[in-house]
């Protein structure tokens, strides 16, 4: 997917991401878990959208912080496991 979300990126100026990754270490990645990425760069939270998946502890969490954060919980999309 790596190259279709990089397609994106180009065909529309206003999209931004952030891969983050916890194991494996790759030179373009983030590398660490999305909370510490999150907490780290200036993200403006007026037009962020979260994809997480993860457990469910670590998803309701996360849920927690991104709220904290002024993200509106619509805008908060995961999947437990």
């Amino acid at each position: 997917y790596e190259d279709f979300i990089k397609d994106l990126k180009e065909q529309y100026p206003n999209f931004d991401y952030k891969i983050c990754i916890s194991r494996e270490d790759i030179d373009w990645y983030y590398h660490w878990y999305i909370t510490k990425a999150m907490l780290e760069e200036n993200i403006s939270w007026d037009n962020a959208e979260v994809y997480y998946c993860w457990s469910v502890p670590v998803c309701k969490d996360l849920r927690e912080q991104c709220l904290s954060l002024w993200l509106d919980k619509k805008k908060f999309y995961s999947e437990a496991f």
